[in-house]
């Protein structure tokens, strides 16, 4: 099997501690340790938080030839915890994640690989330059199945977005607050 994940890496600060995270490189390391061949399509920052990012990303056995470099700084969410554990997330900006674009040669190779299965989420939709190229991608490339992991965070979804994300779609993945909400939006709750 053969997985390309798209969207966010980043760094979460939670109590002054740096985690390396993002749901797209979250499923990206996960598929590895799997033993399935793994592809990432990001962006990092030219900065040592980048550099430190692309080092997890090859340890956890994830292929970066789609991973660029930004002039945007690599992404840093900071996580507050209230008394009960429930995280509240400030995603700094701007963050290289945002930024993620695709040359022609890279759609070429991308179909060339023949991707059992293509990942991502409704929150690397928050930016004009990542949602265009996610929906080239989307659009121009071909893949066994596609896996949307809704991800619904703050102010960063709309109507259209979570639309696109279910006409995109073959698998949905959502906790029970993101069905509630999905289900709200669309008048089936």
């Amino acid at each position: 099997m053969k997985l390309l994940s798209f969207g966010a890496i980043l760094w979460d600060i939670i109590e002054g501690e740096e985690h390396i995270g993002g749901a797209p490189f979250n499923l990206a390391a996960h598929s590895a340790r799997l033993g399935v061949e793994t592809h990432f399509m990001s962006a990092v920052g030219r900065d040592d938080l980048g550099r430190r990012a692309r080092e997890a990303i090859r340890r956890a056995g994830v292929k970066d030839r789609l991973v660029k470099e930004s002039d945007k700084p690599t992404g840093v969410v900071d996580v507050k915890l209230d008394a009960r554990g429930v995280p509240a997330f400030t995603i700094r900006e701007p963050s290289a994640w945002d930024h993620i674009e695709v040359t022609d040669e890279e759609i070429a190779w991308v179909n060339a690989q023949r991707f059992d299965c293509f990942c991502f989420g409704s929150l690397e939709q928050r930016q004009p330059v990542t949602r265009a190229t996610l929906r080239r991608v989307l659009r121009e490339c071909f893949f066994g199945r596609v896996l949307c992991d809704i991800n619904l965070r703050m102010q960063y979804y709309d109507q259209e977005r979570v639309e696109h994300c279910l006409r995109a779609c073959d698998i949905l993945k959502l906790n029970d607050e993101e069905a509630a909400k999905v289900g709200g939006m669309l008048g089936v709750a």
